[in-house]
């Protein structure tokens, strides 16, 4: 438009065009910021692993990738006979012409207590579900988000699984009578995803990928996408691999896709395939402006991702370059990135002759068109260090590649001696990571890398990562601070210290601030407690050792040790009583905000009302450029005697506020002469502004004798008032609430000092109350509560002490409530704490063998085609016999069926009763019967020999027999009656039960 155009619009012409182009802006500016959203940056704030080697955290993953080793180990025993299917002859069918990978070791192992499962459904779970949830968990404990109270919103989880080879050894053969009730949601892989979802209350997208070996890092894909729309605040990604039987591995071998010692030499010119691995890798994701807002640690950022699929291949498996290099720039463009911002390239890396030399043309292709050779491109693959994992490929390579950009430096590929003759290194800008190199980026850059993982299936992903900004340094804090750690028993507990103690020993530049906030924000509050007072490093040893040493600890205010009750309710005592010397508090208003606004928003409120002489006198008035009042030393108590009540509300109700925002609220508030204006006002019953008027007016009064005058003027006051009904128990002179105390008639008199406390707290111990809080500087309120209840269950706290720095007292209290089962807002007591998340110990899992027996494990007295097995893991096989006696003789041990490993006494594995008279009902082949006058002759005490167990079923007896050498010994004896009519139901004695047996998942554990 013309500037003559312009001149001829009319006003009202004008004012339409203005209101359009303002439209046109914030059409634009929520098309930004829509489109912001959706490439915003995803933080990692949280890390877990498994893998070979024993690698179990990731400050051992990266030592680990820093020594340059690799998980390769002879096939462990527990899987199958290694000697059944092992061949070096590649052409053999149903070999295995390798012998070693990366395994885990024990895998069989879990701790279903921890999580809450029962061991017989344990042992039909996937240990593969099991590895991940032990994962999973420990993934959120390392990014403080392991309380559910870190995690706001919902939860997505995305859980990248392939195979599962458990349910081939829960019915092997075609063998199905092992299948119970907790086989579908134990072995199908929906419920990898879903059972974390379930037993962590998570309410977000939860699913499983399959994508073969590409499937963890697409789940990373689509977890990105539902955190950028909003579809979860908050995510868990991850893959799991473990190989249980022979079936996949001869597959490959049958393919020639492994090679034959086992290594993944890739991009090396021996490259004869991979090498098979196990382990499980899970991280935490948030958008990176809710991670900020949270305080997370981030480790690194995903900028972008992108997933495509080979298509019209030169074959079903074999991989397109032209689409991995599509792929990577589809990735560049979601981060918004160039090519040369990317540094380095964690390979897909099979160390394979066909699929090596098209990887590294196209990550040429993609990321080296104008790079210089003086800076070459790095790449590298964690497959030389692990094996290939499989689902769990893309996330071991993903967490070594964060782990890298963390700690700024880029860890050895392995196996590279000779680079693959069919690439053209001379004319390629790349070079392979041979040595630990540091990751070195110009001011003006910022450190990024792809990681890349491809699927059999065609489906490939590529996420690039880069660094996280830099956090913004803390004020460190010189003060004590409460530690506290919990677990789920007393052994846990003591392991978990232990633990804390040995790690401290290894890492002695760590902050006492970032332990306490990483422990008290980020971790369950189990009921085994332990909380700690401490100043620094040496003395929470110290504290833990003493622990550990099971001294004393009744008579220590630091360390204190118990265990949580459930529900406890807090009563809060309020008194006038004590004096308030002139440096008690004083740290509490310089260092605790809540405590100094509550008193200065008192103060204020009180300026108001109060005079002192010919002037007015604030308590927290100001003085030059200093506070007076509880911010200086020199508070003019002697002068202001008068105004003291006002200046002892004032304190009181700071300390309320404060013990509020740690989360300590009050169930029930007793109050004690003037501290009945503070009890009313904490229950409800007028406001803040309300309390200080009465309690102004009352300390005007005090200074002069009250005549009848004042009085009448007192009254005026308090009908000046607003009153409601407490919205809390509250206790006056000694009585529940009633009526009369919301009136001014109440109020507006002169209140004395009760002589009812004893009476008040008794009531309140009555109603169910165990925790009695005094809110003032002397105990007396809780002196006589002592007189009168002399029981040691109840807690007894002083808010303050006259012997003890007031923060420190406080956080001693803090502790007691803690340990007592308080449910404490850390997030509001590190207000004034600060302190940042740090990698610590995980909860300790305390695991046993959960584990189906393959049948290539089981002795096999008799075939399975014949009719004498009885199928059942107890009664064992049937002997044939011409006389009438039913005979079965069964092997057992004490891991053999898994669940008697379960059943002990005294901690040591006992044979159920239960099991034998299941035996005896399992012969009677599903007949109506009575067993009558069982007798336990023995017990049989389990051990991991095998012992020999035989049943013999006469018309109206039974025995079972313990083979001891050549020898027998009884165990049980019964009679059976089947001439007593029970509709189809059969008894033990003269308890009737349903028709069918006792299903052995069920028996007792």
């Amino acid at each position: 438009m013309e500037p003559n155009d312009l001149k001829n619009l009319s006003d009202h012409e004008k004012s339409i065009q203005t209101r359009v182009f303002k439209a046109l802006n914030e059409a634009k500016e929520r098309l930004k910021a829509v489109e912001a959203k959706q490439s915003e940056p995803i933080a990692i704030v949280g890390l877990g692993c498994r893998f070979g080697n024993n690698i179990a955290t990731v400050d051992s993953f990266w030592s680990f990738l820093k020594a340059g080793e690799n998980t390769l180990r002879e096939l462990p025993n527990d899987r199958w006979n290694r000697d059944d299917f092992y061949d070096p002859d590649r052409s053999k069918p149903g070999k295995i012409y390798v012998s070693q990978g990366g395994f885990l070791d024990d895998v069989s192992k879990f701790d279903p207590h921890f999580f809450g499962i029962a061991p017989k459904e344990a042992l039909h779970i996937d240990p593969q579900q099991r590895l991940l949830l032990e994962v999973a968990y420990e993934a959120l404990e390392n990014a403080g988000m392991a309380t559910p109270t870190a995690r706001i919103g919902k939860t997505g989880i995305f859980i990248g699984i392939t195979n599962n080879d458990y349910a081939r050894l829960i019915a092997p053969e075609d063998d199905y009578s092992g299948i119970g009730a907790y086989h579908i949601s134990g072995n199908h892989t929906n419920a990898a995803a879903g059972r974390i979802s379930y037993l962590l209350n998570l309410n977000g997208p939860s699913l499983a990928v399959d994508t073969a070996c590409s499937s963890s890092l697409v789940a990373v894909h689509l977890a990105c996408r539902s955190l950028r729309s909003q579809e979860c605040r908050q995510a868990l990604v991850g893959g799991v691999n473990l190989i249980l039987t022979p079936e996949v591995p001869i597959a490959l071998c049958r393919n020639q896709m492994l090679a034959a010692d086992g290594k993944c030499k890739t991009f090396d010119e021996s490259a004869d395939g991979f090498g098979i691995g196990e382990g499980c890798g899970v991280i935490v994701l948030k958008r990176l402006s809710q991670a900020l807002e949270d305080g997370d640690r981030i480790w690194a950022l995903i900028k972008g991702t992108a997933v495509n699929n080979d298509g019209a291949s030169g074959g079903f498996t074999v991989p397109n370059g032209t689409i991995q290099t599509e792929l990577i720039r589809e990735a560049l463009t979601d981060a918004r990135l160039n090519p040369d911002a990317i540094d380095y390239v964690e390979a897909h890396g099979t160390g394979t002759s066909l699929g090596d030399p098209i990887e590294i043309k196209a990550i040429a292709d993609a990321l080296c068109v104008n790079r210089s050779k003086s800076q070459p491109l790095l790449v590298g693959s964690v497959k030389t260090n692990l094996g290939h994992l499989a689902a769990a490929a893309g996330i071991s390579g993903l967490i070594k590649t964060v782990l890298s950009i963390y700690y700024s430096e880029i860890p050895a590929h392995l196996n590279f001696n000779h680079p693959n003759p069919h690439i053209n290194w001379a004319s390629l800008p790349i070079n392979i990571v041979t040595k630990n190199c540091p990751w070195i980026v110009n001011n003006d850059k910022i450190k990024s890398a792809v990681v890349s993982s491809f699927g059999a299936s065609g489906t490939n992903a590529s996420v690039i990562l880069s660094e996280p900004p830099q956090d913004q340094p803390l004020i460190p804090k010189t003060s004590p601070i409460l530690v506290t750690l919990s677990a789920k028993d007393p052994e846990r507990l003591r392991i978990f210290a232990a633990e804390l103690v040995a790690d401290l020993d290894q890492k002695p530049d760590l902050n006492i601030n970032d332990i306490a906030f990483s422990l008290n924000t980020g971790r369950f509050p189990h009921k085994h407690r332990l909380s700690l007072l401490v100043s620094s490093l040496d003395s929470l040893q110290e504290g833990l050792e003493m622990f550990l040493s099971s001294n004393r600890l009744e008579n220590q205010k630091q360390v204190i040790y118990g265990e949580a009750k459930s529900n406890p309710k807090i009563a809060f005592l309020c008194s006038d009583q004590g004096e308030i010397s002139p440096r008690m508090g004083e740290d509490l208003f310089t260092n605790e905000p809540v405590f100094h606004d509550a008193f200065i928003k008192c103060d204020r409120l009180f300026q108001k009302h109060l005079k002192a002489g010919n002037g007015e006198w604030g308590i927290g008035k100001k003085a030059g450029n200093s506070e007076q009042g509880m911010g200086n030393r020199e508070i003019p108590l002697p002068i202001a005697h008068s105004l003291f009540p006002a200046f002892k509300f004032a304190f009181h109700y700071a300390l309320c506020e404060l013990w509020k925002s740690w989360g300590i609220c009050p169930a029930a508030v007793l109050g004690s002469g003037l501290g009945e204006y503070l009890a009313a006002q904490q229950t409800g019953v007028f406001s803040l502004e309300d309390a200080v008027k009465l309690v102004a007016s009352r300390a005007n009064f005090l200074s002069q004798k009250l005549d009848q005058k004042e009085l009448v003027a007192f009254q005026k006051i308090a009908e000046e008032i607003t009153y409601h009904q407490p919205q809390l128990t509250l206790i006056a002179n000694g009585e529940l609430a009633n009526k009369a105390l919301t009136t001014s008639a109440y109020w507006g008199q002169p209140i004395p000092e009760s002589k009812q406390v004893a009476k008040g707290i008794t009531t309140l111990h009555q109603m169910g109350y165990q925790i009695f809080l005094e809110i003032g500087t002397y105990p007396n309120l809780i002196n006589i509560g002592r007189q009168n209840l002399a029981e040691n269950s109840i807690l007894w706290l002083s808010s303050l002490v006259e012997d003890c720095h007031s923060n420190q007292q406080m956080q001693i209290v803090l502790g007691e409530l803690y340990i007592r089962g308080v449910n404490i807002d850390w997030k509001g007591f590190h207000h004034s704490h600060p302190g940042r998340k740090i990698s610590l110990p995980n909860s300790p899992f305390i695991r046993k063998r959960y584990w189906i027996t393959s049948v290539n494990n089981q002795p096999k007295a008799i075939s399975k085609g014949n009719d004498y097995s009885s199928g059942h893991p107890l009664l064992g096989d049937r002997f044939p016999s011409p006389l009438s006696d039913l005979q079965y003789r069964g092997s057992i041990s004490q891991r053999q069926p898994a669940f008697l490993q379960e059943h002990q006494v005294f901690n040591q594995s006992i044979f159920p009763g239960s099991a034998l008279i299941e035996m005896a009902l399992a012969a009677t082949q599903n007949q109506t019967v009575i067993l009558e006058n069982i007798q336990f002759k023995k017990a049989l005490i389990l051990t991991d020999k095998q012992d020999i167990l035989q049943l013999i079923v006469t018309d109206k007896s039974w025995q079972i027999y313990h083979q001891v050498d050549q020898n027998w010994e009884i165990l049980v004896t019964g009679e059976i009656d089947q001439s007593k009519s029970m509709n189809g139901e059969w008894a033990i004695g003269n308890r009737q039960y349903s028709p069918l047996p006792i299903p052995y998942s069920l028996l007792p554990a």
